[in-house]
């Protein structure tokens, strides 16, 4: 069977419109919520430091700090996956901000390779499609908590 052609461009109304569908199965989080969330994921962090990080300990862990939290695996699974979906980008933005840094302070700044970074930086910027999937709201929390859930991300991401 012939492989179907890529599509060589994307339509930002199609793309919108996607988002917009896709918004309707999101339901939006409370401060409290995104409190309890973070208050999750360092009860998990405490768990990982004491103890091997075996699949069991994970278990236990992840139990224990689900339970502490108040949030049901429902909610968590659903919040996970929109604080890792921003995380991810805030992380990618605040790396690609300090190596523009380091470029724009070497001896001899490659021009072209920072008007690249600040094209890129740009558009990671640019929240208009993550606010659009998942609502001005949710996202003015996560802005507001940014380094407190990146820092929990980091840690997260080394514990395994």
């Amino acid at each position: 069977m012939p492989t179907p052609p890529k599509r060589p461009w994307r339509d930002p109304t199609l793309d919108a419109a996607d988002d917009r569908t896709l918004r309707l199965s999101v339901v939006p989080f409370t401060p409290e919520q995104l409190e309890q969330f973070i208050s999750y994921q360092e009860a998990l962090l405490a768990r990982a430091s004491r103890a091997p990080w075996t699949d069991g300990a994970r278990m236990e862990a992840h139990e224990h700090a689900r339970s502490h939290s108040g949030l049901d695996n429902h909610k968590l699974e659903q919040m996970g996956a929109i604080v890792r979906s921003f995380c991810a980008k805030r992380s990618v933005l605040r790396r690609l901000r300090s190596k523009q840094g380091e470029l724009a302070r070497a001896p001899a700044p490659d021009e072209e390779l920072l008007a690249r970074l600040s094209g890129e930086l740009a558009r990671l910027e640019d929240a208009t499609a993550f606010t659009r999937r998942y609502g001005e709201g949710v996202t003015a929390l996560l802005l507001a908590r940014e380094e407190k859930l990146l820092a929990l991300h980091d840690a997260v991401q080394a514990a395994g």
